[in-house]
Order: structure tokens, then C-alpha cells, then sequence
């Protein structure tokens, strides 16, 4: 019995892995990095998993929504807008998805979001938005 329980514990801890929103090194989930990339299979896994679509970077507010909006993937954008993604959230200076897909000069997503009572933010300064973490997220994996 003693054995059984022991082997038990160890297969249980052997298949622990970090919680689904967890943020990696750069500060991104699972989820964002995946609608960056416009996967949208693995968005769609996630979500059915427990991924949450209106998690938040710790560092500058980004979601997976402004992700796949300024990366242009529209099936990805439908996909998390379906489980809840949430249009009026902003990022760290103010930027909402709608505004990152219209930075981007994605018009299709910007209509779509608008569509849904989006609005763009006529005070945003484009000049500051963290591209840099947008680029990073749609990098292969390491």
C-alpha cells in the first residue's frame, strides 16, 4: 500500500506544471505568445483548458487580444473574443487592442473591433506603444 501511494504521489508531482497563465521570463503567457504567433489551434487548446483571454503582462498590461491584433490574425482575435476577451482593456500607456491593430494598419480588425464598440484612443502616443514586446512575443520558441 505504502508503495502504491508513493508511486502515486511521485506520477502526480512528475505531471505538475506551472499554472496555465503563468508568465515566462519575458513576462508573457502561454496564450499571448501563441495568438502573437497566430496559432490559432493552440489559442483555441488553451482556452479550453482554462486559459484566461483577458490576463494581463505584469509589466505593461498587454493581453493576448492586443497580440493578435496588431499581428493581424483575425481568426485568432474571433477565437478570444469568443471566450470573453475583453475590447476595452488598455495597456500600460493607454492602448487598446483596436488602437494596436490600427498602429499596425490591420483596417479589417480595426472594423471588426470598432464593430463591437471599440474606440480608438485619439490621445495615444503611438511613438512610445512597446513594439519591441510585440515583435518578441511572434518569435519561434527557443
Amino acid at each position: 500500500m505504502t508503495t502504491v501511494l508513493l508511486l502515486t504521489t511521485h506520477l502526480l508531482l512528475a505531471q505538475a506544471v506551472a499554472p496555465i497563465d503563468a508568465e515566462d521570463v519575458d513576462k508573457l503567457t502561454q496564450l499571448m505568445r501563441a495568438s502573437a504567433r497566430g496559432d490559432v489551434a493552440l489559442v483555441e487548446g488553451l482556452l479550453a483548458k482554462g486559459a484566461d483571454p483577458n490576463a494581463r503582462s505584469s509589466s505593461q498590461n498587454l493581453t493576448a487580444l492586443m497580440f493578435a491584433a496588431y499581428h493581424g490574425h483575425e481568426a485568432v482575435v474571433k477565437a478570444l473574443l469568443g471566450k470573453g476577451a475583453r475590447i476595452d482593456l488598455k495597456d500600460s500607456l493607454g492602448a487598446a487592442a483596436v488602437d494596436w491593430a490600427a498602429f499596425a494598419g490591420h483596417t479589417g480588425l480595426e472594423k471588426l473591433l470598432t464593430g463591437r464598440g471599440a474606440a480608438l484612443n485619439p490621445f495615444l502616443n503611438v511613438g512610445t506603444l512597446p513594439v519591441g514586446t510585440m515583435e518578441k512575443a511572434a518569435a519561434p520558441p527557443k
